[in-house]
């Protein structure tokens, strides 16, 4: 077995992945392509784990400026 982890943040190949949980089918939602269009350039991070030439996992971190959903405190850490 032969894993690699691709950061596919900016690459268009792996579009789809930017825009979807593995769990749903792939459809480009408005609310998620209005979100990445800002998250994106501010630092958002996505990777994806692929076993084998098949994806099997992915992570997702954004700063938290930009998180998908609201993060307050002061010396706020998430995993």
């Amino acid at each position: 077995m032969r894993y690699k982890i691709i950061d596919i943040t900016n690459k268009e190949e792996y579009e789809k992945y930017l825009h979807k949980c593995l769990a749903m089918p792939f459809r480009k939602y408005r609310k998620r392509h209005k979100y990445l269009l800002n998250a994106v350039p501010h630092g958002l991070c996505k990777k994806i784990i692929k076993l084998d030439d098949k994806v099997v996992g992915q992570i997702e971190y954004p700063p938290y400026e930009v998180a998908g959903l609201p993060i307050y405190g002061e010396n706020i850490f998430v995993f």
